[in-house]
């Protein structure tokens, strides 16, 4: 389940770590909240092992820690030298990803398939780093949802796909507008009396928000389990 963080010139899918949206084809978000349950519990299942799978799993999640802690202000903003730093920080953290998720790994290691998976869907790990309206994970967009799948189970659904088309487009619409703080009534009124051409009333404006070097680091004693 997921959503998209729509600043309308460009949208951003936020999903699992599973398939649902691999077609789409602008920029992802795979949802952390899945990612770090899953080390979390990677980690603790082997917490009293003498092999490298806490280790690994410790090792992650600090990159993580790393990538979602509070946003340094050269980062803020929309200016040239501000998505520069941002993209050097995402670049930085994918690099520590590469180190720890080898392309060759022995498939009888614990963590081997989560590695193959971090790897495939590394430029979809921190574009929340990059896109400062986009959210490490979709927890938002799974309790916005919620209602409308209680609703849905009540009713019964709508019976027939054009039907559901039709729900989810207002449903999208309303919860936008509600999230901008607006009335989603006016809002609804606006776009039906709009003339073809004229842009949205949802559309928003490119904030206006500003470089330094930002150095992520893995702590020694997680390098050293593994070869460079």
């Amino acid at each position: 389940m997921g959503n998209r963080h729509v600043r309308f010139w460009r949208p951003v899918a936020s999903a699992r770590t599973v398939a649902e949206f691999n077609h789409f084809l602008g920029a992802k978000q795979r949802c952390w909240a899945h990612l770090v349950r899953e080390l979390k519990a990677l980690r603790d299942e082997h917490v009293a092992d003498t092999t490298e799978t806490g280790a690994w799993a410790e090792g992650i999640l600090s990159i993580y820690a790393q990538a979602s802690r509070a946003r340094p202000p050269p980062e803020e903003g929309c200016t040239p030298q501000a998505i520069r730093a941002r993209e050097e920080r995402a670049r930085q953290c994918e690099a520590l990803i590469l180190l720890l998720c080898p392309s060759v790994l022995d498939p009888r290691l614990p963590y081997a398939t989560l590695a193959k998976r971090l790897r495939t869907h590394l430029p979809e790990l921190f574009t929340f780093v990059r896109e400062p309206l986009v959210d490490a994970t979709n927890n938002a967009a799974e309790r916005s949802l919620r209602p409308l799948v209680i609703a849905r189970k009540v009713s019964g659904g709508t019976r027939s796909a054009t039907g559901s088309t039709t729900r989810m487009i207002l449903y999208s619409i309303c919860a936008t507008a509600r999230i901008q703080g607006t009335d989603p009534t006016a809002i609804c009124q606006q776009l039906l009396l709009a003339p073809p051409g004229v842009p949205s009333p949802l559309a928003v404006p490119m904030p206006t928000m500003s470089t330094s070097r930002v150095t992520l680091t893995l702590p020694e004693h997680l390098l050293s389990s593994f070869d460079p």
